[in-house]
Parts: C-alpha cells; structure tokens; sequence
C-alpha cells in the first residue's frame, strides 16, 4: 500500500524545483549580465566561478530535497527543516527585505514538523507476507 503524499508536501517538492533553478538562474544572471556584481564577488572571491559554483550546489540540493519530498524519503523532510534554519538566519540578515523570507521559512518549518507530515514521512516496514 503505497504512502500518501500531503498537499503541502507536492505543493514544497515543486516550491523546491522552482527554487533551485531561480538560485542558478540569478547566480548567471548576476556574473553574465549585471555585470557590477562580479566586482563586489571579486573583492571577496578570486573568481566568479566560485559565486556560480555555490549557486550550483544549492540550486542541487534544492532540487534533491524536492525529489525526497516527491518520493516521501524521511531524509527530505530534516533537508527541509536544516534549509528553513538556514533561510531563516540568511533572512534574518537581511532584513527588512530578508522580512518574507523569514516568513516562508517559518512557515514551511512549522509544516514539516507537524504531526501529519511526520506521520507522512515515518518509515514503515514492508507487509509481512
């Protein structure tokens, strides 16, 4: 018998996707187009591949986290929990602007820790037969 995914959970594992692709995307936007911000990575960064490279990593376990959630393996659900903390802090930072993203955060953290997602996500051993 085959898990339930929630709702909520198909509506992260997308939220993820879309996320990931706008960290690459806007990561190249940024070196290629803008061009004023590889300045300001260069003064802390040799070289802006470092700032592409960073965006690649996140944008990839964005998108792992968002399979995890599709699949409902129990390890996606702590992804999800580590990445809210992590946005939660980076929004913090910047604030006032950082103000929605703290929100979000919050807000996905409160859901994945509720009592019906971790019941979604428990492991369960396979029918004895």
């Amino acid at each position: 018998m085959a898990r339930a995914r929630p709702r909520g959970i198909t509506i992260l594992g997308v939220y993820y996707v879309v996320v990931g692709v706008g960290i690459l995307a806007g990561a190249l936007f940024a070196v290629f187009v803008l061009r004023p911000i590889p300045d300001l990575i260069l003064r802390i960064a040799a070289n802006p591949d470092v700032f592409i490279g960073a965006a690649a990593i996140l944008a990839v376990i964005h998108w792992t986290t968002a399979w995890g959630l599709w699949t409902l393996r129990p390890w996606s659900r702590m992804s999800v929990v580590g990445l809210s903390l992590l946005g939660m802090s980076a929004g913090m930072l910047a604030l006032p602007l950082g103000a929605i993203s703290v929100l979000m955060n919050i807000a996905t953290f409160w859901y994945v820790t509720s009592r019906r997602v971790r019941v979604a996500f428990a492991k369960r051993s396979p029918p004895i037969r």
